[in-house]
């Protein structure tokens, strides 16, 4: 990734295809301004093309995941000279498609969530495939304080995970989360301490790299889809996709490996 030169994210590929991609705007709690989606989306279309990646790791720099939008923009795209409806729906779009990208992208991503995730940065960890977060993390949606609705997916991915009457309840009391009650409604994977957040999402991306990589991308891609068909469409694209993925290496070494092991 040394072609890069980001100014708000950072990225490190390990020698065993974990990348480590770093929110970076630690003194504002990683606020995502419209630079950061739009480096972090790079970056992550980046890491989606490297063979040599495997897996990729989401945290933020400092004491925070990430503290949600940059207000400061939003309140400057009001006034913006080409209209301020135009200038903020510009700026939700570029983080709308970051949040797609991780919910699509071919390769597994570990949230690992050192501190708060607020609002739009809640809904990162949402459009994540697995949560590891810290005992003293915060998640909270945060938006009715301001005169808003949920964006950057909130409205969408929270129901679908935490059910619809628990997500009214933590968006219209504006409700702020422990990590524990995150854990107990499916928003977290695992829960540890704060020193070893980071050394656990490391272990679960390692896990997922070295299994059947192309297998994990299908299967990510139906449970996203399968939500959204009827129950003859989702088998009928079960079917097709396991018929082609008997086709690859991985399958036919899984099973020469599986009946080698009957044999003994």
């Amino acid at each position: 990734m040394s072609d890069f030169n980001f100014e708000t994210v950072k990225c490190t590929i390990e020698d065993d295809g974990i990348a480590i991609v770093s929110l970076n705007r630690p003194e504002i709690l990683n606020v995502l301004s419209n630079t950061m989606c739009q480096e972090t989306t790079q970056l992550l279309k980046a890491l989606e093309a490297d063979k040599n990646v495997k897996a990729i790791v989401l945290t933020g720099e400092g004491r925070a995941f990430c503290a949600g939008l940059d207000l400061s923009e939003i309140r400057a795209g009001e006034t913006d000279s080409e209209g301020g409806i135009v200038s903020i729906y510009r700026r939700m779009e570029a983080a709308n498609r970051l949040i797609v990208l991780l919910t699509e992208i071919m390769k597994p991503v570990v949230a690992a969530v050192n501190g708060v995730a607020t609002a739009s940065g809640m809904n990162l960890c949402l459009a994540c495939d697995l949560v590891v977060a810290s005992r003293s993390a915060k998640f909270s949606q945060n938006f009715g304080h301001v005169g808003l609705i949920p964006d950057v997916g909130g409205a969408y991915l929270l129901p679908r995970i935490a059910g619809v009457s628990k997500a009214k309840e933590i968006i219209f009391l504006d409700r702020e989360l422990s990590a524990e009650e995150a854990q107990r409604l499916d928003i977290v994977t695992q829960l540890v301490e704060p020193e070893q957040v980071m050394d656990t999402a490391r272990t679960l991306a390692r896990k997922m790299a070295a299994g059947p990589s192309f297998a994990f991308s299908i299967a990510k891609k139906m449970l996203g889809k399968c939500e959204e068909m009827d129950i003859t469409t989702a088998l009928h694209m079960e079917s097709l996709s396991q018929a082609l993925l008997t086709n690859t290496e991985d399958h036919k070494k899984g099973m020469e490996a599986f009946f080698a092991r009957r044999k003994k």
